[in-house]
């Protein structure tokens, strides 16, 4: 059985992500969707978010974007992600570690 990522509609212009690995991101649309539309869209950024699943969230995050945009005509933006805090947090202490290592 193949794992796919979950897609939800919190409402007409907000989509939950669930990826793969568990993270929750938040998208946001330009324009409100449609009813009638939601679910055509929310399994196309099903199958993009599956196909281009990355560590790299920015990246996987950008190429669903890229292919929602040349295939739909359907745009989004990055809202948020469940995990973002933690790793802003981590990027920090790896700055501050190589700060105090250069100063050394």
């Amino acid at each position: 059985m193949r794992i796919m990522t979950k897609v939800n509609f919190l409402d007409s212009s907000t989509i939950q992500v669930v990826a793969l690995d568990g993270e929750i991101f938040i998208l946001k649309t330009y324009l409100s969707v449609l009813d009638e539309n939601q679910q055509l869209i929310a399994t196309l950024l099903a199958k993009y978010f599956t196909e281009n699943f990355s560590n790299d969230k920015s990246s996987m995050i950008y190429w669903v974007l890229m292919k929602m945009m040349a295939n739909q005509g359907f745009s989004f933006y990055y809202g948020s992600s469940d995990r973002s805090a933690e790793r802003e947090r981590i990027g920090k202490k790896f700055v501050n570690f190589r700060e105090g290592r250069n100063r050394s």
